[in-house]
């Protein structure tokens, strides 16, 4: 056994990038197969006579399921090891995917798709600790952080480019069961290489995982998301004010049950005093304000083009891809910037995403007759000045945290991005359908009706850009000065 675990070690120490490289299967894994059942969801609905509930259910089920097990997943990870956590989170969503590609029934499948999001949850907050933990030096770190953002946007563009693909080719009459099925070989050789190069780490001895916090935080998350995904669509039902009204105190009990535990030196969900590093909590924020403008700005894109303009879903992909190939480019730079001027990088991309979201806003204003590929330039500010933003933006936050509660922090970021994102959503959708409401009259009146609601969202993403580059001032100047 220790010859297994030096020689485990050595690989490490000597291929930290092939290391990273296995680090990084799990990040877009997790992203491809948010984006990749869109396209394949009229092919199970007409297969599997899914009611449109039951398609909502098998795309929002992921996600929520998602959301709600982070803060629990990136926690295991610090109680069990990441190396273990990640390479059980890893197994299981292969299971899950399998179980995905077999379902017979729509029911079957939403509840593959829920042990998905679950084991998703597991895997996606060991990457950024194990990032954080590989790379010790600030440079190197920046990097490996960068490549992370590269690949967060190849899984984007794959999610949408191979589901198409594998859909259309319909490769042994599988039709859309290829699109999970996928995921079997890749998750076979990424535990088999997450084993053989990722170091395993110690752990504390003598703590427990909180049980009552993962159940607060499950229920408090789960009331408070599944009404901003749900609700809006339905028109806000009686059902959905009350379950938001119910996540407030639930949500509250947590955080109070987590304070006492952390005040007592016990083992708590999530470390409270985390958010005594002004640092951490500002960048908490962050990442909130950032999300929800994220999803939202393309989900008005997609009504926009779509809907309003008439084109079809292959040719909005095509236009929508400046966002991700900027996004890379913008990454790319952002990695080999010093660390000392990180902080003017995460201003920079702040502002151009400011920018570019009030391009896009202008454009679909003054833009007529509108026509969809005008909006390329703005588009690519958005995904340059993304790319500058998300990836050093982690790094910055979690450059502080120790160790032991670097599981645990990691969790807590990337719930901030569901929350933010469904708040987003659930914002812009109601801002959106609001415009709308007063201009049904087809033809150019609705085009030009889609195009002020689309700049209504795309105005919205262009505040939320400057309350970003705010927040950044209000950073610890030591941390401005570091970072």
């Amino acid at each position: 056994m220790d010859d297994l675990a030096a020689s485990v070690t050595h690989a490490h120490q000597s291929r930290p990038w092939l290391t990273l490289s296995v680090v990084l299967v799990g990040p877009f894994m997790t992203v491809m197969d948010m984006m990749i059942v869109n396209v394949a969801i009229p092919d199970i609905r007409r297969q599997l006579g899914a009611s449109f509930g039951q398609a909502e259910l098998v795309i929002a089920g992921y996600g929520l399921a998602y959301a709600v097990m982070l803060i629990t997943g990136g926690r295991l990870g610090d109680l069990c090891g990441r190396r273990r956590m990640f390479s059980l989170g890893l197994a299981g969503f292969t299971v899950a995917s399998a179980l995905c590609g077999l379902s017979p029934t729509a029911t079957t499948l939403i509840l593959a798709r829920l042990l998905q999001g679950l084991t998703a949850a597991v895997l996606f907050p060991q990457a950024l600790a194990l990032i954080h933990m590989t790379f010790a030096e600030s440079a190197i770190r920046t990097k490996a952080f960068a490549a992370l953002g590269i690949v967060l946007g190849l899984a984007a563009v794959t999610g949408q480019v191979l589901g198409g693909m594998l859909v259309s080719i319909d490769l042994w009459d599988l039709g859309w069961r290829t699109i999970f099925l996928v995921n079997i070989p890749i998750g076979l050789l990424a535990i088999r290489a997450a084993l053989r190069l990722i170091p395993m780490d110690t752990v504390s001895a003598g703590q427990r995982l909180d049980v009552t916090g993962v159940a607060l935080s499950a229920i408090g998350l789960g009331l408070l998301l599944y009404p901003l995904v749900e609700g809006r669509e339905a028109g806000w039902p009686v059902w959905s004010v009350a379950m938001l009204c119910a996540a407030v105190p639930v949500l509250v009990g947590f955080a109070w049950h987590q304070y006492g535990k952390s005040c007592r030196g016990e083992s708590p969900l999530l470390q409270t005093g985390l958010f005594c590093n002004r640092s951490f909590t500002i960048g908490v924020v962050l990442v909130l304000v950032y999300y929800s403008t994220h999803s939202s700005f393309f989900l008005a894109y997609a009504f926009l083009v779509q809907v309003g303009l008439g084109r079809s879903p292959l040719a909005a992909g095509i236009i929508l891809s400046a966002v991700p190939v900027a996004f890379m480019i913008g990454s790319t730079i952002a990695g080999r910037v010093a660390a000392e001027h990180r902080w003017n990088v995460l201003a920079v991309g702040s502002t151009i995403k400011a920018i570019g979201n009030g391009a896009a806003a202008g454009t679909a204003f003054f833009g007529a007759p509108m026509q969809a590929e005008a909006l390329i330039p703005s588009l690519l500010l958005v995904g340059f000045g993304q790319g500058l933003l998300v990836t050093p933006l982690f790094n910055t936050i979690l450059g502080g945290i120790p160790h032991r509660d670097i599981g645990s922090a990691s969790g807590m970021l990337s719930t901030a991005q569901q929350v933010g994102g469904a708040f987003g959503v659930a914002l812009v959708g109601s801002l959106f359908a609001a415009v709308l409401v007063h201009a049904r009259g087809g033809g150019a009146a609705e085009v030009e009706a889609y195009g002020s609601a689309f700049a209504a969202a795309s105005a919205y993403a262009a505040l939320m850009g400057l309350v970003m580059l705010v927040l950044l001032f209000a950073l610890p100047l030591e941390r401005r000065e570091r970072v």
